[in-house]
């Protein structure tokens, strides 16, 4: 991880997106269906995601988690089922950059937390994971 914590602010853009409550031990399994799901939908459509995807952490707790995956898109589709269009989470965030296999990505969020009592940022809001590359993901919480 880079060790520089920054202060951001951050736009919203349309997306597709899923938001879907599951138990903590199918968080992983769960998003990958959500993004199957997802890609699937826009190969029918032609229409290109126009930005990075995007999983946010709405809540957690020890019965499970709500996540909201995403894919950024430059148009309003059309949807059906437990598709919907929205906005990708926006306003002030901190971010750091995740350089490693997800298996390490607690340690940023360790790091964010230090960070953020030290300046004094509250934080508000979900946490959001942008995957940008193999081994290079963003980090993203929202404050205050």
């Amino acid at each position: 991880m880079r060790d520089e914590l920054e202060i951001v602010e951050l736009e919203a853009t349309p997306s597709l997106r899923i938001r879907f409550r599951t138990s903590n031990d199918r968080v992983q399994a769960a998003i990958d269906d959500a993004f199957l799901e997802l890609l699937s939908h826009l190969a029918t459509t032609g229409v290109e995601p126009c930005g990075p995807p995007y999983v946010a952490c709405l809540s957690y707790d020890q019965e499970g988690s709500e996540i909201e995956c995403g894919l950024p898109v430059a148009m309003v589709l059309e949807v059906t089922g437990r598709l919907e269009m929205g906005e990708s989470p926006s306003g002030k965030a901190a971010r750091a950059m995740h350089r490693g296999p997800r298996s390490r990505l607690m340690e940023c969020y360790a790091t964010m937390m230090r960070s953020l009592a030290e300046t004094g940022e509250k934080r508000a809001g979900p946490t959001v994971e942008r995957r940008l590359e193999e081994n290079l993901t963003e980090v993203l919480w929202m404050l205050l």
